[in-house]
């Protein structure tokens, strides 16, 4: 999240004594820009100001853009769901083939059902300053009722907007999701994750790896 990114460059630029970056400038600017703000390893001068950090991240979006060849007309649709990626996945070898569960959703109407769009809807609403739990992980059955555009328990397709500022490799993988069968997916305690094609491979999955709603 773009309040994250704003964290790390205030602890990156506070030592500085001529500094001239200010986080509440940053929060401004980028008020409407999650998801287009490129993730990456960045040198700044010590006195580069809240607007010159926000051209260079737009800037460096902008060349991967071309580098992966992602049209115009894709781009907002290919953002949202490589924001999503960028959450959901442990790693960017996971990435093209959950793009393709959630291309399945997408194309058969199903709802998402994704934590992360919910982690985001509750941060959105609780965290009121930067230095916050931006992704909240236990989530309870109320949390996966909360009112927002963003949960994808309530609301069917992608939402509204990005929910992260996704990398390369999520950015490539939203652009061209692995074709696949499965319609479900989880990880286990370890960070393994499992795919399944039916609700009842899915149901076991989670109640093998998770230990949670088991048949009696």
């Amino acid at each position: 999240r773009r309040q994250e990114i704003a964290k790390i460059l205030e602890k990156a630029f506070q030592t500085q004594e001529d500094k001239t970056f200010s986080v509440t400038e940053f929060l401004t600017l980028t008020e409407k820009k999650e998801g287009y703000l490129f993730p990456d390893t960045y040198d700044f001068s010590p006195n580069t100001n809240a607007s010159g950090v926000l051209a260079k991240l737009e800037s460096r979006f902008q060349e991967v853009i071309q580098e992966l060849a992602i049209s115009e007309s894709d781009l907002s649709q290919v953002v949202i769901l490589a924001s999503l990626l960028e959450r959901e996945a442990a790693d960017s070898t996971e990435m093209p083939k959950i793009a393709g569960v959630i291309t399945n959703r997408l194309d058969s109407q199903w709802p998402l059902q994704i934590d992360a769009t919910v982690q985001f809807a509750l941060s959105t609403l609780r965290c009121k300053k930067i230095d916050c739990d931006w992704w909240p992980k236990s989530l309870t059955k109320s949390d996966l009722q909360v009112a927002s555009p963003y949960n994808t328990y309530l609301h069917q397709g992608l939402p509204p907007k990005p929910i992260s500022n996704p990398g390369k490799s999520a950015l490539q993988a939203a652009a061209s999701p692995e074709k696949t069968s499965a319609w479900f997916y989880l990880h286990d305690n370890q960070g393994k994750i499992h795919f399944a094609t039916t609700l009842e491979e899915h149901n076991q999955n989670v109640c093998t790896y998770l230990q949670k709603d088991c048949p009696r």
